[in-house]
C-alpha cells in the first residue's frame, strides 16, 4: 500500500501514530481519562452543596474543591517566591481551618465549601442572612468537635465558631452554619427548593473546573443596593 511523505494511506493518517509512540498514546489518554475523573467529582460535590443552597441565595462564595485549591495554590506558591514567605497556616490551609474552626477528622476537604447571603427585604438586613456550608465525612460529629448542642427545634444545634455562637444543621453531606438562628431555620427546613433547580448542568459542568468562583443574582442585588447608591447621590449633591 503506498503512503505518501506525512503516512497517510488512503486518506488515513497512521505514520505519526507510530512516531509519537503508543506508550506516549496511552499516557496521554490516562492523564485524559484522570481529568475527566477529577472533573466528575468535583461536579458532584459541587452538585451536593448547589441542592442545599437554598433557591433564595442571592450570592455565593464557592470553592468545588479545598484540597484541589490548596494544591493548586502550592504549586503557585513554590513557583514564586511566597513559598518562603507565607507563614505555615497559609501553606497548609486545609489543616488551618480544621485547626481554626475545630472542624476535625470530620470535616471533607474534597467536598464543595460555600459561604453564602439568602436574600432580604432591605440591603442593611443581609448581614444577618448569611451562611456557611461545610462539606462533611461525618456530619454529626463536625457538629459535635464545634461545641455542638442539641436545641428545641428538630434538627436545630448550638455550636461555637471560633468562638462565636452560631446555628448548624445536617443537610446531606454538608452542615449548614448560620449566625442567626432564623436564618439556619430556613436552610435546615428543606423547602425542597434549591440552586440546583435554576442551574443547568452545564453552568455546573463550567463552575465546576475553577478552583474558586463567585455567582450573584445580579438583578436581585442590584434592586438592594439600588436604595443606598440613590441615597448616597443624594447626600453628595446635598454636601
Amino acid at each position: 500500500m503506498e503512503r505518501d511523505e506525512h503516512g497517510r494511506s488512503d486518506g488515513i493518517w497512521s505514520g505519526g501514530m507510530r512516531r509519537m509512540g503508543w506508550r506516549t498514546v496511552l499516557g496521554v489518554a490516562g492523564l485524559l481519562a484522570v481529568c475527566c475523573a477529577a472533573d466528575a467529582v468535583r461536579g458532584a460535590t459541587l452538585r451536593e452543596a448547589v441542592d442545599v443552597a437554598p433557591r433564595e441565595t442571592i450570592a455565593m462564595v464557592c470553592v468545588p474543591s479545598l484540597s484541589g485549591l490548596e494544591r493548586e495554590f502550592l504549586a503557585a506558591a513554590k513557583r514564586s517566591a511566597l513559598d518562603g514567605m507565607l507563614p505555615a497556616a497559609a501553606r497548609l490551609p486545609v489543616a488551618g481551618l480544621r485547626e481554626k474552626f475545630q472542624l476535625g477528622d470530620a470535616f471533607d476537604p474534597d467536598g464543595a465549601m460555600v459561604v453564602g447571603v439568602l436574600n432580604a427585604s432591605a440591603f442593611l438586613e443581609l448581614w444577618q442572612r448569611g451562611f456557611v456550608l461545610i462539606p462533611a465525612k461525618n456530619p454529626k460529629a463536625l457538629i459535635e468537635g464545634m461545641e455542638g448542642r442539641s436545641g428545641s427545634d428538630e434538627g436545630l444545634w448550638s455550636v461555637k465558631v471560633h468562638g462565636t455562637p452560631c446555628y448548624a444543621a445536617v443537610r446531606g453531606k454538608h452542615v449548614v452554619v448560620a449566625q442567626f438562628e432564623a436564618t439556619a431555620k430556613a436552610i435546615a427546613a428543606d423547602p425542597g427548593r434549591s440552586l440546583g433547580d435554576i442551574l443547568s448542568r452545564e453552568d455546573l459542568q463550567s463552575l465546576a473546573r475553577q478552583d474558586v468562583f463567585v455567582w450573584v443574582k445580579l438583578e436581585e442585588a442590584l434592586k438592594l443596593v439600588k436604595p443606598q447608591i440613590d441615597m448616597f447621590t443624594s447626600m453628595s449633591l446635598l454636601a
